[in-house]
């Protein structure tokens, strides 16, 4: 399954952030899991002797309650990465979701037209470091 269902899996994806190791530092941020809405990736690194792909990206989002915003530079990294396809037209994320693929996590990027768009299929994701960059009251 390879089409985008950021609305048709809300579910499973918040079950999967949960999963997800590192990630309770968004939730600690935020408030909430993130959708990665107008994030910029500031780098990705593809490891083919590992089967890893890395990427960082900075995010700005309203934390909880809507009184403040919290910017934050996050490191997410793909372990056993089986497959992927990414299109880079730009840097600018529009969503990321979560889902099941069998017995991988597929991460799925919805296309864009100036930014990341594609997916990528791994046993697991981890959330290796989250940066607060400046908070904006």
């Amino acid at each position: 399954m390879w089409g985008f269902n950021m609305a048709d899996n809300r579910d499973e994806c918040r079950k999967i952030w949960a999963e997800i190791s590192g990630a309770t530092r968004l939730l600690e941020i935020y408030g909430y899991w993130p959708t990665f809405h107008d994030a910029t990736v500031e780098q990705i690194n593809i490891r083919r002797e590992t089967a890893e792909v890395v990427m960082i990206f900075h995010y700005i989002d309203l934390r909880s309650g809507g009184e403040s915003e919290a910017a934050t530079e996050i490191h997410i990294l793909w372990k056993d990465v089986q497959r992927y396809e990414l299109l880079l037209e730009g840097y600018v994320v529009y969503g990321v979701a979560f889902s099941y693929d069998d017995d991988f996590i597929l991460t799925e990027f919805e296309e864009y037209r100036w930014g990341l768009g594609g997916k990528i299929r791994s046993k697991a994701v981890e959330i290796t470091n989250v940066t607060i960059l400046d908070c904006v009251e």
